[in-house]
């Protein structure tokens, strides 16, 4: 739980420290960047700290319509500054698994659909965007550099003049969560316990023994698990005995 307390906390640092230094360089005031120059700015930051936290997934930021230099229309489909058909800026730098950093726009930005797992696919743009609030969403099913995967992404609003008009995050790769709970069984159960991280939606973020089952809901994998799950929402710690199962 620290462990991945610790890492939740540095990614939200990151998304916070974005937000700000975006809402500077994205305002009328005497450190902001000329109009022309701030999508290669702020592509050049988040690749950076990228960089420099290697334990991350991938760093973003996504606009609203022309906030950021009121010039969408000529950056429609420009994928190497991280812009969709719509020519917003939405930059993804991505950490393949080999190491490879790369852009792609953002996708579902705006999507109020659900994945099967019942996550709204742009939960992690709608909520800061609705409430101004920070947020975090996972395990959030994610094509990153051709590949599917299962992410914790955390996003904080950027506001200019006390106006919304975007947000900048970070997220891993969950791949992270399930190698530490196949390490946990291993050393405090000779790899024959089960050990399952649960996020507090009820999704299952790691299982040692079925990764398959990752990002789905406690109760379609086992009924015992989501009566455990609602033990802990109501009441914090606490162990629940199988005497059933006891040889005594």
């Amino acid at each position: 739980a620290k462990k991945i307390q610790t890492d939740l906390d540095l990614g939200f640092s990151a998304a916070r420290s974005l937000a700000h230094v975006f809402s500077v360089l994205a305002s009328n005031g005497n450190n902001a960047t000329p109009v022309a120059e701030r999508r290669g700015q702020l592509n050049a930051v988040l690749e950076n700290v990228l960089k420099e936290n290697p334990s991350f997934n991938g760093t973003y930021s996504a606009w609203e319509p022309d906030a950021l230099d009121g010039n969408d229309t000529a950056f429609k489909g420009n994928r190497a500054l991280g812009s969709d058909d719509t020519g917003r800026f939405l930059p993804y730098w991505t950490r393949s698994a080999n190491g490879k950093i790369a852009i792609q726009p953002l996708v579902e930005y705006d999507s109020s659909e659900k994945h099967p797992n019942g996550l709204v696919k742009g939960g992690w743009y709608i909520s800061p965007a609705t409430t101004g609030k920070e947020n975090i969403l996972g395990p959030l099913p994610y094509i990153v550099q051709g590949k599917s995967v299962f992410l914790a992404t955390m996003s904080v609003p950027i506001m200019v003049n006390g106006k919304f008009v975007g947000v900048a995050g970070a997220d891993y790769d969950l791949d992270f969560v399930q190698t530490l709970a196949e390490k946990v069984d291993a050393s405090l159960y000779d790899g024959q316990g089960n050990v399952a991280i649960i996020g507090n939606d009820g999704l299952i973020v790691a299982n040692s023994k079925n990764a398959a089952s990752i990002g789905q809901k406690t109760d379609s994998v086992d009924p015992a698990w989501h009566s455990g799950f609602e033990q802990v929402q109501s009441s914090g710690d606490g162990m629940v005995r199988d005497d059933a199962a006891s040889p005594n």
